[in-house]
């Protein structure tokens, strides 16, 4: 009736002998394990097969995918190159381009990025470090802050001051030690 069949093994006499089920008293054993496929197959639960069927799906559906997509590749005509290609910028780049210091018409602009901050100031060699003078205006619900001020050439010093947190620019990697032991910004007016 079924296609499952329970060897003579020792250790079941045991069990039975000692009034335990095979199942706590050697569940390695080669009897154990024939019933547990017994009892697999009377549930309906023959797992070898299952995963042999899904194996064998599997295989069945990734043979189709790779046959489209050979047809695919081997219908698109190759792609003439473009005259003048832009090199690929990183995150990082991209950010500095977009945050950070510049200078534009005259005058160096800050911007950068904090979304939960209440309030952006920068203090620095050029205001006589008292970020009072100059807050940055924040750009909408962005996140983004920004403040345009008119320096002269020269290479300054500076920090910004985040709630009340002093910390340099994270968008400025030009930096120096200051006599507190912590990093400030510089910053090339040229």
């Amino acid at each position: 009736m079924f296609s499952t069949v329970v060897n003579f093994n020792t250790k079941l006499k045991e069990a039975a002998s000692l009034g335990q089920p095979i199942s706590e008293y050697d569940p390695a054993s080669k009897g154990y394990r024939d019933f547990l496929g017994l009892a697999d197959e009377l549930i309906g639960n023959d797992t070898h097969l299952q995963r042999a069927d899904l194996v064998n799906s599997l295989q069945a559906k990734l043979d189709v995918i790779s046959a489209s997509a050979e047809e695919l590749l081997a219908s698109i005509q190759p792609v003439q190159p473009k005259r003048e290609q832009k090199p690929q910028l990183s995150i990082d780049e991209k950010l500095a381009d977009f945050y950070g210091v510049r200078q534009i018409n005259g005058q160096v602009v800050f911007t950068t990025l904090y979304p939960r901050a209440q309030t952006v100031q920068i203090a620095g060699d050029f205001n006589d470090w008292t970020p009072e003078k100059m807050p940055l205006e924040k750009l909408a619900d962005s996140g983004k802050w920004q403040l345009a001020v008119p320096l002269d050439k020269g290479i300054y010093k500076y920090r910004l001051v985040v709630d009340g947190h002093w910390q340099q620019d994270p968008y400025n990697d030009r930096t120096e030690m200051n006599p507190f032991g912590e990093l400030n910004s510089v910053l090339h007016v040229q």
